[in-house]
């Protein structure tokens, strides 16, 4: 890997350091509330954040996933699970970032939705939208 690809892997490992923090012993009842209508509990931002970043840096890499985003927002998750999760999605996150070229960061990919990226905004938008919902 490359001077970025080895700082954008460090500072998803420290997000997710961050999020796996958050989610430790916390009881089934915390990690699922909703402070309001409309809003996402803990858990949801677990399932949305990593699901978002595995789809970002998947496409950096030259490839796409399938990701049920709405799906995402309805997740009821208990630690167990969220760890789970956490541990799933961060393991594919480094080998996206790991797979990514170079030579391949002006490049620009279309996804399922014609949007058009080039291989440096989906990387940076990974680490960007994970770390708005970490906070």
């Amino acid at each position: 890997m490359d001077a970025i690809c080895t700082a954008a892997l460090a500072k998803s490992q420290e997000q997710e350091a961050n999020f796996r923090a958050l989610v430790a012993e916390l009881p089934d009842d915390a990690l699922n509330w909703r402070p309001g209508p409309e809003t996402n509990s803990l858990a949801v931002l677990v399932a949305h954040t990593w699901g978002s970043a595995q789809e970002h840096t998947a496409r950096a890499s030259g490839r796409e996933i399938k990701r049920d985003r709405d799906a995402e927002f309805r997740v009821v998750l208990n630690e167990e699970e969220c760890i789970a999760l956490l541990d799933a999605a961060c393991s594919r996150v480094a080998q996206f970032v790991a797979a990514i070229a170079p030579t391949t960061y002006g490049e620009s990919h279309v996804d399922q939705d014609g949007n058009s990226y080039t291989v440096a905004d989906s990387l940076i938008h990974a680490l960007e939208h994970t770390q708005e919902h970490r906070g």
